[in-house]
């Protein structure tokens, strides 16, 4: 009888340890599965006139199951201090670039121009006393992605 319950402790043990492996190996599988997989493909930066802000853009690659994606971000940040970027614009798009440019019409107005198809998913109008005005040449005006096959 003694030899019976060792058998049945000594496969207990056994298959703790195995659950314990299969769960071990899958966890750091799906870690590394669920990695973040982005890629900065541009960026580009925009002084005002009198020096005290910039307006920096980046756009990103994200890849990965499900969540393959390209944005570009529109920050504006102060020149001195040392304060973070706040995003002013976020746009989403088909493309790797949407021909974004930056222009400072006075030191409190900026305007920020796209001439290919995208998405506006975030926009502020006025940060920090600083007046954001967009303009979309692309001809693309619906919600949604624009089909870019035709």
């Amino acid at each position: 009888m003694a030899f019976f319950e060792t058998s049945q402790r000594d496969t207990r043990r056994y298959s703790i340890t195995i659950c314990l492996a299969v769960f071990a190996v899958l966890s750091c599988l799906f870690l590394v599965a669920c990695q973040s997989d982005s890629t900065v493909v541009g960026s580009n930066e925009a002084r005002s006139p009198d020096g005290n802000w910039k307006a920096i853009t980046r756009t990103i690659s994200y890849g990965g199951p499900g969540t393959a994606a390209i944005q570009t971000v529109v920050y504006l940040q102060p020149t001195t201090g040392a304060t973070s970027p706040v995003e002013i614009l976020l746009f989403n798009q088909n493309a790797p670039s949407i021909d974004l440019s930056m222009n400072w019409l006075t030191p409190a107005h900026l305007e920020v121009t796209y001439r290919k198809p995208a998405e506006v998913d975030f926009q502020a109008i006025k940060c920090s006393g600083i007046e954001i005005s967009l303009k979309n040449l692309s001809g693309f005006k619906g919600n949604g992605f624009p089909n870019l096959s035709q």
